[in-house]
């Protein structure tokens, strides 16, 4: 098995804010930092959160644009990385002890799996997540404690630990919800978007009832995102602060989710990341 490593590219960290859109959407909305998938990173956290700029650009320049959520939802994630793409990073919360996050995506199996395992600042094991997409369900594997045992699989978009992120806000698990509809336009950093509602699938109704994604219109990137739950409260933001270079690709380097009410904020930041092929 060989392994390629790369290096680090960050972009400029301050955005130009949001413009409003509509009645719907008037509310204060500062640029998406964040932070998944990962992802997402998009992690990925994700997560899970790669993009092929290059390629979306081309793709751009060729082809018309997506004329509906679905279309925008699938542009999205076939930007995705295909080969086993692993992670190591940090999740830092306010006034909370910092956490290593190590991530292993593999999309390009079947089913799609990631794995993110979280990790003290002295390197014991504290929580292990696996997330296969198995038809139209999310199955979650769940492991705990050093060493880490089979225990009870929490709610997917419950807070872990005492950050402002879920297990399914890594896993970037909106990008595979059906339908949605385009609820207008916008400006995130300088880049024109569409805004994507969707609306969560029965199986996977928990914190969030619907989700809206701003979606870059040239290069079909996630830059931001906002949970909201069934009264129509924002409860979660997650925004793109920063970017990394593999090769001729980006992915995303650092993350910043917000929990509301309140300001708690976890950002989720990258320090080394690579493809495994065997």
């Amino acid at each position: 098995m060989s392994e390629r490593r790369y290096n680090s590219i960050s972009l400029p960290a301050e955005w130009p804010p949001c413009r409003d859109m509509d009645t719907r959407l008037r509310q204060p909305m500062r640029v998406f930092r964040a932070g998944l998938g990962a992802i997402m990173l998009w992690i990925v956290t994700t997560g899970f959160g790669a993009y092929a700029l290059e390629t979306a650009a081309m793709e751009s320049d060729g082809k018309p644009l997506p004329q509906s959520a679905p279309e925008w939802l699938a542009a999205v994630r076939r930007q995705l990385p295909r080969e086993p793409t692993w992670i190591k990073g940090w999740l830092s919360t306010d006034n909370q002890p910092m956490l290593n996050i190590d991530i292993l995506l593999d999309l390009g199996r079947d089913p799609p799996t990631a794995r993110y395992t979280l990790r003290d600042a002295f390197g014991r094991d504290l929580e292990e997540a696996t997330l296969r997409r198995e038809a139209d369900r999310i199955r979650l594997d769940y492991r705990r404690g050093a060493p880490l045992e089979e225990a009870p699989a929490p709610d997917l978009f419950a807070p872990i630990r005492n950050t402002a992120m879920s297990w399914g806000d890594l896993n970037l698990a909106f990008l595979w919800w059906q339908g949605g509809a385009i609820i207008g336009y916008d400006e995130v950093r300088g880049q024109e978007c569409v805004v994507i509602e969707v609306v969560a699938p029965d199986q996977e109704t928990g914190l969030y009832d619907l989700v809206r994604i701003w979606i870059d219109r040239k290069h079909r990137m996630l830059l931001q995102a906002e949970g909201y739950n069934a009264r129509g409260d924002r409860i979660r933001r997650m925004q793109v602060r920063s970017f990394r270079k593999i090769g001729e690709e980006w992915m995303v380097k650092d993350i910043v989710i917000r929990r509301y009410p309140g300001i708690l904020r976890t950002n989720l930041r990258v320090r080394d990341m690579g493809t495994r092929r065997d």
